[in-house]
């Protein structure tokens, strides 16, 4: 029961994840999984802000 209402969340950070691995963010990689696998906690706090920093450093990346 209680997994279900998490599975958007687990769903959402491993998408910032395999995004990080694929783009070559080191950075944002780094930050989001800091003892080698992604943090759920870390990004439910910071996503909000995370989120439009890797959108836009992957447009520069695509340029």
């Amino acid at each position: 029961k209680g997994l279900a209402k998490f599975y958007p969340i687990k769903k959402v950070s491993m998408a910032y994840c395999n995004f990080g691995a694929t783009g070559g963010l080191a950075v944002i990689g780094y930050l989001l999984a800091p003892e080698a696998r992604c943090r759920i906690e870390y990004l439910n706090m910071s996503g909000n802000m995370i989120g439009p920093q890797v959108q836009f450093l992957y447009l520069i990346y695509l340029i």
